[in-house]
């Protein structure tokens, strides 16, 4: 999936699939993949943009200010 916005809440991201609300999901920064802790997200939202679609999600906990400059 694609960084479209991040807050100290959650991520904005558009992803190919739908995925439920309230689905938990692990993420990471990809150029940091090897490197970067994975994030624990709740999807709160998911709403089709196009042929792909836009994901609301929110952080179980705040990432670092440096862990969260790396999702774009």
């Amino acid at each position: 999936a694609w960084v479209l916005d991040r807050s100290v809440g959650g991520l904005c991201l558009l992803a190919e699939h739908p995925l439920p609300e309230g689905v938990p999901v692990k993420v990471r920064p990809r150029k940091q993949s090897g490197q970067a802790p994975w994030t624990d997200v709740t999807v709160k939202s998911c709403r089709r943009e196009g042929s792909q679609y836009e994901l609301g999600c929110q952080f179980h906990r705040t990432p670092s200010w440096n862990l969260l400059l790396q999702f774009g």
